[in-house]
């Protein structure tokens, strides 16, 4: 990829999109006005609505007044003028949001049922002698708007917003005049204090704005950097087909590629900067809101983070708008025109809203599973860093696996654009009339030799879906026959049934069959296309001896990582509970290590692997089907072993030509691993295996550990050295 042209390209664009004042306005134009002017009509609501005063008709106060209670004893004050008493309120300012109107019951009534009332509150002198007697009665107790069929006494049904309001006031006013009653009784009954009637008190719920603001702020940010590289990309690619200029671009000497890079560096450049200024805009909002409730209430109301928390806030903000930028543009080059792009970027809207509103929950935090998530792991990181004041609130564990799964997803959508702007057919797409029947014949008629990326990439979904629901299905099983059955059918059975259905030749899209051409890097006896012994039985050693040379070291880093991060070991103690296996250990090496390794093998460097190399080419097939395969696995803790291990997984798939070199090293891998827990659960239960002592100094010890990562270093290098085999292009063309 040549940077000048790609540098071209991206100043062309931009200079497109400066000319366009409508992107101009909803991108740089909207964000700077639309905050302040929510913030003002937000304080104009406070002021007009939110503050507005209820009025309370109080009917028979007279009879509340002379009153006895419990014999001699006058009843506690309720109303004092036209406020209720202010030894009710916790808050002196709450007072005067309560007006009390008092009179005769019958001209309250008649002001309640116009309007002028917001509750009606009646005493009669038949109600104070019960309560005088000491009986439980219910307050008669009228609210703006209540269903007048309603005959239960003991609740009031309004639909009134005032009258619910009024309810709400009320509630704390009564409930103080209650607690007074209360403790007048514990004294006229010979308590030596008055606190007999309140031992204790409930500590009230101030939920403070910067827990709101927490979490409302990272749900803008993300909407406004969908926002921001939504109308770019429309622009960049629907709206260039419309134009007419589209041709022009790709007939130029740049490579589709280079015009994707460029195309996406505007697209990012105007995502990144709509969300700073949106950032910018409702932070200084936020601040201007604050200073008046400072003014009015005397305390801030929106604390703002620290530096480091924004500092690492626009970190992440980087590659999420990178992740917006390389999908809209991927999905935006599919449309014909900018209205059909936005009906195809609807959906996109759709699900980011549904993944950032799950970070609202209540209860929502921060998780392993979260930080893969990829919209919800960075929302939630964002509202964190928001709610972090010091540097060590914020959550450093959780950077790493966020950020390199947000760079993960960025790049495989970008690579998903380059993918639509190489095919004619997405860039040249005229109307279609879709017809699922036909569409059903034509698959499963016409094959092709091999899956394309898209069907690779449908296997992967289909993987992960099926795993979370047979998962669901036998997770009362024993925890043997539930990995039995999620492997069988969720892992491998996606990969074999799209090979069946989809290729012409199953076998040799799994890479389980024979190549037609001799391998290129190794000699040959044989013309005929049948692969050596001696290869067969060289590859087999090499995969044995690179799954013993990398199980020491990344046990190693494993455990080192756990020393440094306790929580961390705390994850890990958690699926090793969870994940106990019992049984002899030959059933848990073939159940846990050799049938993972035959199905995901199959699954991942044999359909999703060939799909990718058809039509990404080789080097990103192998980075692309590694990163997937440590996605499916589900644990961020792992996310970069499980990546390097499938990384070694690819190269030995790609450089021999078969899925077996690949099996058996998974196989060896995940035997070990199966093999040392087993031996450190016989010896903590107090049966020392005297066997396992060796191998463990061999394959832990420093010397050991160091050799191994030498011996590594030196067969990677050895690998990626090595030819990748061709894929079988054209193989059915010979076979005729």
């Amino acid at each position: 990829m040549r940077w000048q042209v790609v540098r071209t390209i991206w100043f062309r664009e931009v200079r497109d999109q400066l000319r366009d004042r409508r992107t101009l306005f909803m991108l740089l134009v909207l964000p700077v006005i639309l905050y302040p002017l929510m913030g003002v009509s937000a304080n104009y609501f406070i002021f007009l609505f939110a503050e507005k005063p209820v009025v309370v008709g109080v009917a028979g106060l007279e009879y509340l007044h002379t009153a006895k209670d419990l014999g001699d004893r006058v009843l506690p004050p309720l109303v004092d003028g036209e406020r209720f008493a202010s030894a009710l309120f916790t808050e002196k300012q709450d007072a005067d949001l309560i007006h009390v109107r008092t009179g005769d019951l019958a001209e309250l009534q008649a002001e309640f049922e116009q309007g002028r009332l917001d509750a009606l509150l009646v005493f009669d002198s038949d109600w104070l002698k019960h309560l005088a007697g000491g009986q439980s009665l219910v307050l008669r107790l009228h609210l703006r708007g209540e269903d007048p069929n309603h005959t239960e006494p003991t609740t009031i049904e309004t639909a009134d917003d005032q009258g619910q309001k009024a309810y709400m006031r009320l509630l704390p006013v009564l409930r103080a005049w209650r607690q007074e009653i209360i403790r007048q009784r514990m004294l006229a009954l010979g308590a030596p204090s008055p606190q007999y009637a309140e031992p204790f008190r409930i500590p009230t719920l101030g939920l403070k704005s910067e827990f709101a603001f927490g979490r409302i702020f990272p749900f803008l940010i993300v909407m406004m950097s969908l926002t921001g590289a939504l109308y770019p990309a429309i622009d960049l690619c629907a709206g260039e087909k419309e134009r007419g200029t589209m041709e022009t671009l790709l007939i130029s000497p740049a490579e589709r590629s280079e015009i994707v890079a460029g195309k996406f560096l505007t697209v990012w450049m105007f995502s990144t900067l709509s969300a700073v200024l949106n950032l910018g805009s409702l932070g200084f909002t936020a601040w201007q809101f604050g200073s008046a409730m400072v003014a009015r209430h005397g305390e801030s109301a929106f604390p703002l983070p620290g530096i480091a928390s924004l500092v690492w806030g626009f970190v992440l903000l980087l590659p999420l708008a990178g992740f917006f930028s390389a999908i809209s543009l991927a999905v935006a080059v599919y449309a014909r025109s900018t209205r059909e792009g936005q009906y195809f970027l609807m959906p996109l809207s759709v699900v980011t809203l549904l993944l950032t509103l799950i970070s609202m929950m209540p209860g929502t935090e921060l998780t392993p599973f979260y930080s893969l998530v990829p919209i919800t792991g960075a929302s939630l990181l964002l509202q964190d860093l928001v709610n972090a004041r010091t540097a060590q609130d914020i959550p450093w564990l959780y950077l790493p696996p966020v950020l390199l799964a947000l760079a993960g997803y960025c790049y495989l959508a970008l690579q998903w654009a380059v993918h639509q702007f190489n095919s004619e057919n997405v860039l040249f797409r005229e109307a279609e009339r879709v017809d699922l029947g036909l569409l059903l014949r034509q698959l499963l008629r016409d094959k092709q030799p091999l899956p394309t990326p898209g069907r690779a990439f449908a296997c992967f979904l289909a993987v992960i879906v099926l795993q979370w629901y047979v998962g669901l299905a036998v997770s009362d099983w024993p925890l043997l026959t539930a990995v039995v059955a999620v492997q069988l059918i969720a892992v491998a059975g996606p990969p074999v049934l799209f090979a069946g259905l989809l290729t012409r030749h199953p076998l040799r899209t799994l890479l389980l069959g024979r190549w037609s051409s001799p391998p290129a890097h190794l000699p040959v006896g044989n013309t005929n296309g049948m692969r050596p012994m001696g290869a067969t039985l060289f590859w087999i050693g090499f995969a044995v001896l690179a799954a013993l040379m990398t199980h020491g070291p990344l046990v190693t880093t494993i455990e080192a990582l756990v020393n440094r991060y306790p929580e961390i070991a705390e994850h890990l103690r958690e699926l090793e509970s969870r994940f106990r296996l019992d049984g002899p250990l030959p059933l848990q090496v073939f159940v846990v290590a050799l049938l993972p390794a035959v199905c995901e093998e199959i699954a991942f460097r044999g359909f999703i692997l060939t799909g990718l190399r058809n039509g990404l080419g080789t080097r990103h097939a192998v980075v692309i089907s590694s990163l997937l395969f440590a996605l499916a696995h589900g644990d961020p803790f792992r996310l970069v072993p499980t990546f390097v291990l499938g990384l070694l997984l690819a190269l030995l798939a790609t450089r021999s030509g078969s899925l077996w070199p690949g099996v058996v090293f998974h196989a060896s891998h995940n035997s070990l691993a199966v093999t040392a827990g087993w031996f450190r659960r016989q010896s903590e239960a107090g049966s020392t295996a005297a066997t396992w002592d060796t191998a463990e100094k061999l394959l832990y010890s420093p010397v050991g550990v160091i050799v191994a990562g030498f011996v590594l270093a030196g067969l990677t290098l050895w690998l990626l050295l090595q030819p990748a085999r061709p894929l079988p292009n054209g193989f059915e063309k010979r076979e005729r």
